[in-house]
This record gives C-alpha cells, sequence and structure tokens, in this order.
C-alpha cells in the first residue's frame, strides 16, 4: 500500500467517526491556537516595545536622578532625590569626549488654561538642541530659541495631539496665548507626537524655554540630560566616561542612573523571551492532554478494527505496513487540528493586537512551529497504538467479533 493510498484511507476512518474525531482534535485546536496565539501576541508587543526604545535613538545616553532612601533618628526613612546642576553638567560636556550634543530637561506638572478650559499638562523646559537630539519633528512654526532661553521668554511649542484638536479646533495655535502656572504665553510653534517613553503615563506636551520653567518653580537643577554620542558603536565607551565623571563627582553610590536605548533593547528582548517560553510552556499542557486523548482514541481504534487487522495480516500484510497505518492516522488528526489551530490561533492573535494597538505580526516560523508542535504529538501519541496493532496475532485478531 503505497504511502498516498495509506492517508487516503486514515482520512476516511477520521470522516466516518466524524464526531468523536473532532472532539479528538480540541485539545489539539485549543493548544496549537494557544501557542500561536501567545507568539503573535508577544512578538507584536515586542516588537512595539522596541519601536518605542528606537524612537528615543540608538545613539543617545540619557542620566536622571533616582531616589535614595535615608534614615531619620535609626527607624523612619525619606526619599531624597539629587539632581543635576550645572557643574556637573560642565563636567560631563568637558570630560567625555564621545559626547557630540548635550541638553537639558526640566519637567513640571502645570495648569493650562485656553478660553476658560482648564487642563492639567506636562510642562518641559528645554533648550534649542533638545529639537535635534530627541529627534522632534517641528510640524508649524519654530521651536526654543537661544535668545528665549537668554531673556526667558514667554513663548511654547504645543506637541501635536487629540487634546490640542480639541482645544484650538480646526484652527491654528500659532499666534495664540494660552495660561500656564498662572503666566501667558505665546503659542511659537507645534512639533509631531513622538510617543510615550516606557513607564510614561500618556499626557499632552508642552515645552518652554528651560530658563523660563526654572523661574517658574525656582530650580536651578533638571531633571535629566540627554547626551548625542558621535556614533551607536561609541555608545557603551561614552556610557562608561559619564559614569567615570559621575563617579568621581559623588562616589560609586551616586544616585544618577545612566541609560541607553541598547541596555533597554536587551533587557526588553530577554524579558519577552522568558514570557514567550512560559506562555508557550503553559499552553504545551493543552496539547498533552490532547495526544493524550488521541492516543486513547488510536487505542479504541485498534480494538475496534481487530478483525479487520487479522485479515489483512492474513493475507500477506506486513507489520510496518499495518504500523504506518495507524501512526499516519494519528498524525493526520493532530495536523488536522493543528492547521484549525493555526488559523483560530493568527485570527484571535491579531484581533487582539488591533485591539491593544499593537503592530500586526505575522511570520512564517510562528505557522512552521504549529505544524511541528503537532507532527510531533501525532507521533507520540500514534506510536503505541500502531505498535500494538502491528504487533496483534492474526489468528486471535480474527477470532475477534
Amino acid at each position: 500500500m503505497s504511502l498516498i493510498e495509506t492517508i487516503k484511507e486514515s482520512i476516511e476512518s477520521i470522516r466516518l467517526h466524524k464526531l468523536r474525531s473532532i472532539l479528538t482534535m480540541l485539545g489539539i485546536i485549543i493548544g496549537v491556537g494557544t501557542i500561536i496565539g501567545l507568539l503573535s501576541i508577544s512578538l507584536s508587543t515586542k516588537r512595539k516595545i522596541l519601536q518605542e526604545i528606537e524612537k528615543m535613538g540608538s545613539d543617545i545616553i540619557w542620566i536622571n536622578p533616582i531616589s535614595q532612601s535615608q534614615e531619620l533618628n535609626g527607624k523612619n526613612k525619606r526619599f531624597s532625590v539629587k539632581r543635576l546642576v550645572e557643574r556637573d553638567i560642565r563636567a560631563i560636556k568637558y570630560q567625555c569626549p564621545s559626547i557630540v550634543t548635550i541638553t537639558k530637561e526640566l519637567r513640571d506638572f502645570l495648569p493650562v488654561i485656553f478660553r476658560n478650559k482648564h487642563l492639567m499638562w506636562d510642562i518641559f523646559g528645554v533648550e534649542p538642541a533638545y529639537l535635534e537630539v530627541r529627534r522632534l519633528k517641528l510640524v508649524q512654526g519654530r521651536f526654543v530659541s537661544s535668545i528665549d532661553l537668554t531673556f526667558s521668554q514667554r513663548i511654547c511649542i504645543l506637541e501635536e495631539c487629540k487634546e490640542i484638536k480639541k482645544l484650538f479646533g480646526l484652527s491654528s495655535p500659532i499666534g495664540k496665548e494660552i495660561s500656564i502656572g498662572g503666566l501667558r504665553f505665546k503659542v511659537v510653534g507645534v512639533v509631531s507626537q513622538k510617543g510615550e517613553e516606557i513607564g510614561e503615563i500618556p499626557s499632552p506636551k508642552i515645552y518652554i524655554p528651560l530658563t523660563t520653567l526654572q523661574k517658574i518653580n525656582l530650580a536651578r537643577e533638571v531633571d535629566i540630560l540627554y547626551a548625542n554620542i558621535k556614533d551607536y558603536n561609541w555608545v557603551k565607551k561614552g556610557k562608561e566616561q559619564i559614569e567615570a565623571v559621575l563617579t568621581q563627582r559623588y562616589g560609586k553610590n551616586h544616585s544618577f542612573l545612566v541609560e541607553c536605548a541598547g541596555n533597554m533593547i536587551e533587557t526588553t528582548k530577554n524579558v519577552m523571551n522568558i514570557v514567550t517560553f512560559v506562555g508557550t510552556g503553559i499552553a504545551s499542557i493543552s496539547l498533552i492532554v490532547g495526544g493524550i486523548g488521541i492516543a486513547n482514541m488510536m487505542l479504541v481504534a485498534v480494538a475496534e478494527r481487530r478483525r479487520e487487522i487479522g485479515i489483512r495480516k492474513a493475507i500477506g500484510a506486513k507489520k510496518k505496513y499495518i504500523l504506518t497505518q495507524f501512526l499516519i492516522e494519528a498524525i493526520t488528526i493532530c495536523l488536522l487540528g493543528g492547521i484549525m489551530g493555526i488559523f483560530i490561533g493568527v485570527i484571535v492573535g491579531n484581533i487582539f493586537n488591533l485591539l491593544l494597538d499593537l503592530p500586526v505580526s505575522f511570520q512564517f516560523w510562528v505557522i512552521l512551529v504549529g505544524f511541528i508542535f503537532a507532527s510531533v504529538v501525532g507521533i507520540f501519541s500514534g506510536i503505541y497504538p500502531a505498535i500494538r496493532a502491528a504487533n496483534l496475532d492474526p489468528i486471535e485478531a480474527l477470532r475477534y467479533e
């Protein structure tokens, strides 16, 4: 009997027992579907996070303060944050040859008023170089200039977002005046929406001159320092140079975090790989249960067809043909269930991606994983019933009613 004839016979056997076959396939469908869905969502999530990280710039290093705990009276703890001052910034600029451009950022959360509309928005005090270093795209007007910094001008640049459109409607905001923290500011520019950084709460952004915000909140320090490095290959060296300067000024236990996109990309990949591995492992339990169900069905099929097996062996059918027939039948059931599971997994995964605003990700190797899982389960669940059928004594089998 040829392989094609064996496959045809296996499909015919499945067709004759439709309900039993479908119920047996359910475990495989659910298992493969879950694995494909998890892989699809995981890949899309990873891709989305990496896109957001890469928006920060692969050749940028940022330095921001972290809170330190201090003991009071030996019991209570308070958390203090030491920010970067101008002396630190000058030291980093002149002692780190790998740095091309350095720019400062100060943040605050202030009330914004326009035509009796009261809102609370993130206010960013920035410098002219911030536009280039942070890769902001100017849509209308201009950005902060050196003159704005020198004279602490009350001008602002808005981030293009739906909240801004609700505030100003269809008209251009350029030239209009808004109140920020009780002071009147003139809108001189609009930048495109950059997207939120990792861990950042989505909020509209308004950019004003750094010196203006420092006057408003009476601060000389800055929150974050962004350093543009010569080349991506210099990022590690630049990070080491900045760390050395901070260690020299504040000691090894300084309270500043020096980060770059490369570190975050590697961390994200590692975390997402672990999540995918654990999720796939959990989903594999369903495949094992499905495999047990198929093995059980195949044992029932062997018992039901003992007489048929006896007749075949009596007229000269070899063991390997009987074994191949039942093994192919088990694999066929698994592959049919696997195909349905792949189809369902891809659809459900992409629906979740669309609902979660993730990029739709479709990769051929994910489909291949589904087929491999289904095939392996089919082989392992069908091997024992197939061997049992092949080893039946033809005389005993012919006596079976």
